[in-house]
């Protein structure tokens, strides 16, 4: 019942966006791919085209996104997560830095204060407060942060192909998977996060129905028309920020922009704003598994912050976001019972963490020596069997205990398991 539910909500959905936009049939969508195929000239080019529409598509529609990934690589991409996101809600906390660049340092400080970072009163609040659910506010945060949550019922991979009924093992991977962002904290400084830049582009918002000339071109490098402004502004003048009262074409002309606005801050990359190299071919889903976070900050704060503030505004983020690294590197370096051991190496580490450099981090990385391989993502759980064979076969018990204590699924990533870890190297 569940997944026949999911299947139908994911397409009406897919549909009723497609509707909005002049596709309500599939005959109208048949004919666009037909005419965008047309005017590509080379054969080799077309079949590529026609696969990314067809990707497209089946994204918007809810559908399996591009190849199937095998059952084992699945399980032991499960099983590397478990093991190695420890200190994702740190590096979360870099991510204020485009926040800061947009609004400034004091503002988004005492919005960081202000903001609560409840989440369970958030929510609750929703639910007893019908009006709440469609307030401005609300819909942004919810639709940046909603995504990391636990479900009770899982049907569906991340790129929606379905997990199999008689595939115990891998349903229960992906039910203990979802706790990762909650041991981490990571769920909890999005939420706070969220709540911030909902906060700041509703004043964003307000200023420009008031006719602010700043927070107008804001929007307007985000796609608002300036001459769609008045009708926004009437509305929000005699309605508030409660959109169920707002004309469909005012909700529909503002949903885009500000949603643009949320998701670079927060970084949510969404579908087609990843190479479709790591979001269609299973080769490229499996050697990204740790890496769609770099992609994604390279193509919305490095790529397209060039596009928008020029290099002045990167470099204004990357200003920020460099102490946020520093602290975050030092924080999750300590936990890990790893402190830095003198100021190069905390500064090299922490511009190796940069979102702002994008891919350019991994290079940065390499240059400073803080990187001498790509990584082999599917095959951390492997290397850390070997390793741990290794100590054994050395007689080293301390070092078999600390790599057996850091492969230890959803144990190796509670705060302060490493330091252990750590602790007995040696002994």
């Amino acid at each position: 019942m569940t997944r026949t539910t999911d299947r139908y909500l994911d397409t009406v959905a897919g549909q009723s966006a497609l509707a909005r936009k002049g596709l309500p049939t599939s005959s109208e969508i048949a004919a666009l791919r037909t005419k965008y195929l047309e005017g590509i000239p080379t054969e080799a080019d077309r079949a590529e085209g026609a696969k990314l529409f067809d990707g497209a598509i089946d994204i918007l529609m809810g559908r399996p996104v591009g190849e199937q990934i095998p059952e084992l690589m699945r399980n032991i991409q499960g099983l590397n997560r478990m093991i190695s996101l420890g200190s994702s809600g740190f590096w979360q906390v870099t991510e204020f830095a485009p926040l800061m660049a947009r609004y400034g340092g004091k503002k988004v400080l005492d919005a960081l204060f202000k903001a609560h970072p409840d989440a369970e009163s958030f929510f609750t609040g929703v639910f007893k407060d019908k009006g709440a659910a469609t307030e401005l506010q609300n819909i942004l945060t919810r639709n940046a942060a909603q995504d990391v949550r636990i479900r009770p019922y899982i049907q569906k991979m991340e790129d929606n192909f379905e997990i199999p009924m008689s595939s115990q093992l891998q349903l229960a991977l992906q039910q203990a998977e979802q706790l990762v962002p909650y041991i981490n904290g990571m769920k909890f400084v999005q939420q706070h996060q969220a709540r911030v830049a909902s906060n700041l582009i509703l004043e964003t918002v307000n200023k420009a129905a008031r006719g602010d000339v700043r927070a107008v071109a804001a929007l307007e490098k985000y796609g608002l028309e300036s001459s769609s402004m008045l009708k926004i502004a009437n509305d929000i003048k005699q309605f508030g920020t409660d959109t169920a009262k707002w004309s469909d074409g005012t909700w529909d002309t503002l949903r885009g922009p500000i949603t643009k606005m949320m998701d670079d801050t927060v970084l949510r990359a969404r579908a087609g704003e990843l190479p479709a190299f790591a979001q269609l071919s299973a080769v490229g889903k499996f050697i990204f598994t740790f890496r769609s976070f770099i992609l994604a900050a390279h193509n919305k704060i490095l790529a397209g912050g060039l596009t928008r503030e020029g290099y002045g505004g990167v470099a204004l983020v990357m200003m920020y976001q460099l102490p946020l690294s520093m602290m975050a590197t030092a924080a999750a370096m300590s936990i890990q019972g790893k402190p830095p051991e003198n100021t190069h190496d905390w500064a090299m580490r922490s511009i190796n963490q940069m979102g702002a450099l994008g891919l350019f981090s991994d290079l940065f990385g390499v240059i400073s020596g803080q990187k001498n391989q790509f990584g082999a993502p599917g095959l951390i759980a492997i290397d850390r069997l070997y390793r741990f064979g290794g100590e054994v076969g050395q007689g080293d018990v301390g070092g078999a205990s600390a790599v057996l204590i850091n492969s230890l699924p959803i144990i190796s990533i509670i705060p302060g398991v490493k330091a252990i870890g750590e602790s007995l190297k040696g002994d």
